[in-house]
């Protein structure tokens, strides 16, 4: 047990759990675990690898376009231009390799979407053929893009695909090592999009295509998304309905096998950008997620239907837990646990980008851009790994997460005072410090947390107050400090 003589010492019974704290057998609460930036940069596509060891990611030196440009003295445009033609390659992505560690990082190529073999051994990534310097990235300035497989023990590697028109993206290995990628090409004018689904073998070096690209009405079928399992490629394609210049105005939305046959699910008919598709793989088998839940195509739906929530939903690979941004430019993520609500991440000022799951789905790393907004410059984007591990507990515990209510009895040495406050916001950082708004302690910082206790509701934590607040003055340590709620083991 921690000693209690130091001049500020505060005890929290919270009913939800705090993370990464000194016992690791209490459940946790999702926090900033890891965070990183770089000023004037900008984050694509983080993947961690299967040990949750190592990070890879494409970072990118942001210059200004469209209404931030206007924000620029031409002064200050014709420094960045003729910065920009001195260093032809300064605006080219760069593949990162960086361990989580110590933050520690090695840039391995130049290029889009790297990924982590399962071994860990490899790195794939969309290579980048064509220099960018003064070019918007457009599918015209991405044609020619390759599959390239980096050996991270040899500090090596080797085209293993490679584009007879358009360009390669979106690598991803397979459990037999295999490569899958987009075929993509300019579909939207100068803007690109996927149209197939290649595979590539890095063994024997062949390559194939296993979802081909086809038209209707003169306009390719897009797809958003393709996921392989026991050698069975499942995708999720747009399909057009009508003619278009560059696209139609309506798609169908629908779940096909690449092996052929009749969809496997059909969203409807609805204008380019709907975003309540999705398609998970899980253990039994494969799940659609339609009008807010999750459920086999070929079930029949339940009495009581939701109504599908406004955002973008990112399923764990486990299909155990849901992260949903309902408010991207607020900063707004949401979690679920098996479908029940459990707790809501808010970034302070940025805007999330995109959410990706870490392949064993305890991790969540979120691209985090600040400066996007109207009227302002871009400052950095940044990467925050969460831990939504008290998801695992459910219950009544992770409702009481949602409601976000704090009790905290607060004991300070140097004012022989005790003090009590509630509040709808967490009261306690993961360092233990303060976060703010109690007058109280505002000039009485850093208050250190010594114990807490994990409550499964509201009542039960208000009434662990009443319990530390009725007790003599000379008894409230030990209501406090018992063994069993100390901090440390």
């Amino acid at each position: 047990m921690q000693s209690i003589n130091r001049p500020r010492v505060a005890f929290a019974a919270a009913c939800f759990c705090l993370a990464a704290l000194q016992s690791p057998a209490l459940p946790a609460v999702a926090a900033n675990i890891w965070t990183y930036h770089e000023e004037k940069y900008e984050i694509y596509a983080p993947r961690l690898s299967h040990d949750n060891n190592y990070l890879v990611f494409t970072r990118k030196l942001h210059f200004p376009d469209g209404y931030e440009a206007e924000l620029f003295s031409e002064k200050d445009k014709q420094d960045l231009r003729d910065w920009a033609t001195n260093n032809k390659r300064a605006e080219e992505p760069e593949v990162v390799l960086m361990k989580l560690a110590d933050k520690s990082m090695r840039v391995i190529g130049q290029g889009w979407d790297p990924c982590f073999s399962h071994d860990r051994r490899s790195i794939a990534y969309a290579r980048q053929t064509k220099p960018l310097a003064g070019l918007r990235v457009l599918g015209t300035t991405l044609a020619g893009n390759e599959i390239y497989v980096y050996d991270i023990a040899g500090d090596s590697g080797k085209t293993v695909a490679r584009p007879s028109s358009g360009y390669f993206s979106q690598p991803v290995f397979t459990e037999k090592g295999q490569i899958l990628f987009a075929i993509s090409d300019a579909v939207n004018g100068a803007y690109g999009g996927d149209i197939g689904v290649g595979l590539a073998d890095p063994a024997d070096g062949t390559q194939r295509v296993e979802c081909k690209p086809a038209q209707d009405y003169g306009l390719y079928h897009l797809i958003r998304k393709f996921e392989m399992r026991e050698d069975r490629l499942f995708v999720l394609r747009m399909r057009p309905l009508s003619a278009g210049t560059y696209m139609a105005d309506k798609y169908a939305y629908e779940l096909v096998e690449a092996a052929g046959g009749e969809p496997l699910y059909n969203w409807g008919d609805a204008k380019p950008y709907y975003d309540r598709d999705n398609f998970r793989i899980c253990p039994s088998g494969v799940e659609v997620y339609d009008r807010g839940i999750w459920r086999k195509p070929g079930d029949a739906w339940p009495e009581n239907t939701k109504t599908a929530p406004e955002g973008r939903m990112y399923s764990s690979p486990d299909c155990e837990y849901e992260a949903v941004v309902r408010d991207r430019r607020g900063g707004n993520v949401s979690f679920a646990a098996r479908g029940r609500p459990a707790f809501r991440w808010r970034s302070p000022k940025g805007m999330i980008q995109s959410v990706t799951w870490s392949p064993d789905s305890s991790r969540v790393i979120l691209v985090i851009s600040y400066g996007m907004k109207f009227g302002e410059k871009f400052a950095f984007d940044e990467l925050v790994i969460l831990a939504p591990r008290d998801m695992r507990n459910g219950g009544s515990a992770v409702k009481a997460v949602l409601r976000r209510y704090v009790a905290a009895a607060f004991r300070f040495q140097a004012e022989k005072n005790y003090f009590r406050q509630t509040r709808r916001q967490g009261a306690i950082k993961i360092n233990g410090v303060q976060a703010g708004g109690a007058k109280y302690t505002r000039s009485r910082r850093p208050v250190k947390l010594l114990a807490f206790r994990v409550c499964p509701d509201k009542k039960s934590a208000y009434g662990f107050e009443y319990v530390v607040k009725a007790a003599p003055r000379g008894k409230k340590l030990d209501v406090l400090l018992p063994r069993d709620l100390s901090g440390s083991s």
